[in-house]
């Protein structure tokens, strides 16, 4: 990320020492090059860390919009525009359906964002 672009509203410094060890670390290290000379599946595979939930794993919607919406914009901004292909969403929603999410998503997807999620994390299959 470049210092020129704000991160929106309940994104944290995307620091990988900010980063706790979890779900998103552990399959993170199976990607790209760790600097230590291990790979995963591609060594020149980079990451882009959008974390919104809490150390408690909680969080909210409007966040994970503002994350999914950043993404979005760093694939299509005009100057230095990332190839963000794809979004890791491995986490669960208990409050049901939300259509702001549901909208960030489908503009991710016609970006040609691939939005992945994990079913079931918060005990629905709702976005």
């Amino acid at each position: 990320m470049t210092s020129k672009t704000k991160q929106p509203r309940g994104i944290r410094n995307n620091n990988p020492g900010n980063i706790r060890k979890g779900s998103f670390t552990e399959s993170a290290g199976a990607i790209g090059d760790n600097g230590r000379g291990v790979t995963g599946i591609n060594w020149r595979s980079s990451l882009m860390s959008l974390k919104f939930l809490g150390d408690s794993n909680q969080g909210l919607t409007s966040d994970a919009v503002s994350a999914v919406n950043y993404a979005t914009m760093m694939r299509t901004r005009a100057e230095h525009p990332e190839n963000v292909r794809v979004l890791n969403a491995s986490w669960g929603q208990s409050g049901g359906a939300s259509p702001a999410l549901q909208t960030a998503i489908e503009a991710a997807g016609q970006a040609d964002i691939l939005f992945v999620a994990a079913a079931g994390n918060g005990g629905k299959l709702t976005l």
